[in-house]
């Protein structure tokens, strides 16, 4: 398989929540609470706050970008994100 990773755009935010949700509901399901699987899912995974995380036209305070690897058709296959939240801070994301 070939792969490109570039920066997310906005059409990316799609593709991008559906496999954070899957990750989401796998890891959680049967160790939490149904309510407890489908908030962080609703939270998170909403097209709109991956495209504010992305560090793309209304991105977040603090977010450093959201790379993508998508297979030459276009399809995403793999997400990253990162931030510092503050002075000393930061986070990575993969997917």
């Amino acid at each position: 398989m070939s792969v490109d990773v570039r920066s997310a755009g906005v059409a990316d935010a799609a593709p991008v929540s559906q496999p954070l949700a899957a990750v989401i509901r796998h890891r959680c399901t049967g160790l939490l609470p149904a309510d407890d699987v489908a908030r962080p899912v609703g939270t998170n995974c909403f097209p709109p706050r991956i495209v504010a995380g992305a560090g793309i036209p209304g991105g977040a305070p603090g977010r450093l970008g959201r790379p993508v690897a998508a297979e030459p058709d276009g399809r995403v296959v793999g997400a990253a994100a990162g931030g510092v939240p503050g002075a000393g801070e930061g986070e990575i994301c993969t997917l």
